[in-house]
């Protein structure tokens, strides 16, 4: 399973209206304050952050790499409200995504998807190494697990209209499924790597 640590008043709050928000993620940690989420660290075992910024404008990029490098996080997404080019060029590292708040939980998600794609096939790697197009298939299934995440929040549902939004999701997860089944058959249950 994969877990997140939610630092911020808007993922508490978001939270406490929709707790299936985040589906079959697993929230490890939640909380307003970095600096407490860095004591509880030692103890918790995360796959990613998300840190709203917005609540801590004196927080240093150093100080948000020096969080992932602790939580050992595969992932950390920072969501800020205003800040300068120089916080957000400091921040450019292939672990951190940084994006504008305000950020939905199921959009956090979305970009969690790669971390979930890889917990749904973990022990199912074949031992012998496979082609590229199994990574491909996987990137895939991710970025269209992301696309219907994107559908379901999107600002424009009047103007493309319910029908079309509800043909593009049911499309797109018919897409996700055939590409994660398709592999599965190259990881079987079993298998290990």
């Amino acid at each position: 399973m994969v877990s997140v640590a939610l630092v911020g008043s808007q993922f508490a709050e978001q939270l406490r209206t929709n707790r299936d928000a985040l589906g079959d993620v697993e929230v490890a940690w939640v909380g307003a304050d970095p600096d407490e989420l860095r004591r509880h660290l030692p103890e918790l075992r995360v796959d990613a952050l998300a840190l709203d910024v917005t609540d801590h404008a004196g927080l240093s990029a150093d100080s948000i790499r020096s969080l992932v490098a602790t939580s050992n996080a595969q992932l950390a997404v920072v969501s800020y409200g205003f800040t300068t080019r120089a916080f957000l060029r400091e921040l450019r590292d292939e672990r951190i995504r940084v994006l504008q708040a305000p950020l939905s939980l199921s959009s956090l998600r979305a970009h969690l998807a790669f971390l979930l794609v890889r917990d749904l096939l973990s022990g199912r790697r074949a031992s012998n190494a496979t082609c590229a197009c199994v990574s491909e298939a996987e990137r895939a299934a991710s970025s269209l697990l992301v696309l219907e995440a994107r559908e379901r929040d999107c600002p424009h549902r009047d103007r493309l209209g319910t029908a079309t939004h509800a043909q593009l999701d049911d499309l797109s997860r018919q897409a996700r499924e055939a590409l994660q089944r398709a592999v599965a058959l190259a990881h079987p249950v079993g298998t290990q790597g």
